[in-house]
């Protein structure tokens, strides 16, 4: 239970110092089941990280695509983001796989030292540009 608190006080501090956005994630009936995140949030840079967790009992049901669409479109749409990075453990096999069939995400080996050092242990690493994104959404993903 403390992580849980540790991290919504970090992500209400975020929030106000305009560095994070969190959102909770709920089912058809209103039942909160997933939290995402933007953090580090750079406005200068046009730049954040995306972080997710989905309970158990929602796995494979769509709903963390759907949330990442969501807060995505927000990042990119209302925010005037221009990328949002992604890191994920890579020991987490299932997450892994969830992000790389994201048909705008892509590998990278570069992440800025901010984001990069606020992982723990070693981390595969993702991008989503708008460009990207917005390509994804309106169908035109391996078009050209």
């Amino acid at each position: 239970m403390e992580g849980i608190r540790e991290h919504t006080e970090t992500m209400i501090e975020e929030e106000r110092r305009g560095t994070g956005l969190s959102r909770t994630i709920l089912d058809e009936r209103g039942n909160p089941i997933s939290v995402i995140s933007l953090h580090k949030i750079n406005q200068e840079t046009g730049e954040a990280t995306l972080g997710t967790w989905l309970g158990r009992p929602y796995w494979g049901k769509g709903y963390n695509r759907r949330a990442k669409d969501a807060i995505l479109r927000l990042a990119f749409e209302k925010m005037a983001l221009r990328r949002v990075y992604i890191g994920v453990d890579p020991r987490n096999g299932r997450s892994l796989r969830a992000v790389e069939k994201l048909p705008y995400a892509r590998p990278v080996a570069e992440v800025p030292d901010e984001y990069r050092n606020a992982c723990q242990g070693e981390t595969n690493w993702f991008v989503v540009t708008r460009e990207e994104f917005t390509r994804a959404l309106n169908g035109e993903w391996g078009n050209e």
